[in-house]
């Protein structure tokens, strides 16, 4: 839950940030693109990015616990993400 707070309130700081850069009307670019790093990263390290074989040795080679940081790691930068990307799209219908 704080993962998603903190994502919705820098969602507002980015938000007023961009509409102060941009104007009003492209306050959706901010909480956007952190929107889409955030997904980026929480892809990269939920190892969807690889192939098959390459997958099959990480597996192998990591512990429970550093598999389990990695997910952990993975949903946070999702959540962080997803709210994020939940303003930037209020916001695009909002102001288009």
């Amino acid at each position: 839950m704080k993962v998603i707070m903190s994502g919705a309130v820098l969602a507002v700081i980015a938000s007023i940030s961009s509409s102060l850069i941009w104007g009003a009307d492209h306050a959706y670019i901010l909480p956007g693109g952190i929107g889409l790093a955030a997904i980026g990263i929480s892809a990269i390290f939920s190892g969807s990015l690889v192939s098959g074989d390459r997958i099959r040795a990480n597996y192998q080679a990591e512990t429970k616990e550093d598999r389990a940081s990695r997910h952990l790691t993975m949903k946070r930068f999702g959540l962080f993400g997803m709210s994020n990307l939940a303003a930037a799209v209020i916001l695009y219908m909002k102001f288009h």
